[in-house]
């Protein structure tokens, strides 16, 4: 009787034992998971709108257009008459600084907060028209919505929401095209607007 109830107390034991270590083994797959698919995607996006708003505030095209999938540069820049991806990205960071430039002047600070990360689930229905446009491979597509709060040398405080879709493809992860609210979207700049307009065709555009 004694080694009937030590046995089943042995069993249920080794049944507890047996349930721990497949709670564990599930919540550590649970967290490999979380990682790859949120951590891991939407750090990378992150990082990207971050990077995107220093550039508008201090840098410049060139910088811009080393966000953009080289596969995209190198199929524009081969049929382009007129203008450089650098050169583009410059006319929409003029329009950026010009109108900061009216609201808080010389820009002294730009922290990008980011508000919400979107991906796109049916990336495969468009994987061949960004194939078309030079971008191999895309598995990713994040659409990222930020406010960019600029602060002035003289202390003034402006906040841009912005909207930046980013992607991932065989050479990593690149900016897609950053939207700008229709007050500055719609601001002239030195170079004739007809002459951007015709050269401006992103992986994104594309497919919409």
């Amino acid at each position: 009787m004694g080694q009937s109830k030590e046995r089943n107390s042995n069993e249920k034991s080794g049944f507890l034992k047996k349930l721990i270590i497949v709670l564990a083994v599930a919540i550590v797959v649970v967290f490999a998971v979380f990682y790859v698919i949120y951590y891991r995607f939407s750090y990378q996006a992150d990082k990207l709108a971050k990077e995107t708003a220093r550039i508008y505030a201090f840098g410049d095209g060139g910088e811009m257009a080393d966000m953009i999938a080289p596969g995209y540069v190198k199929k524009f820049e081969d049929s382009s008459k007129v203008l450089s991806v650098s050169d583009i990205q410059d006319i929409y960071i003029n329009k950026f600084r010009a109108y900061t430039d009216e609201q808080v002047g010389d820009i002294d600070t730009i922290e990008c907060k980011v508000i919400d990360i979107q991906a796109v689930s049916n990336i495969e229905d468009v994987q061949q028209q960004f194939a078309d446009n030079g971008v191999k491979g895309v598995s990713q597509y994040r659409s990222v919505e930020a406010d960019w709060i600029v602060t002035g040398k003289d202390g003034g405080e402006v906040t841009v929401h912005v909207q930046e879709c980013m992607l991932k493809c065989d050479d990593g992860w690149y900016v897609d095209y950053v939207r700008m609210p229709d007050e500055i979207d719609s601001m002239s700049t030195p170079v004739d607007s007809g002459d951007a307009d015709s050269e401006e065709t992103t992986e994104a555009e594309t497919t919409e």
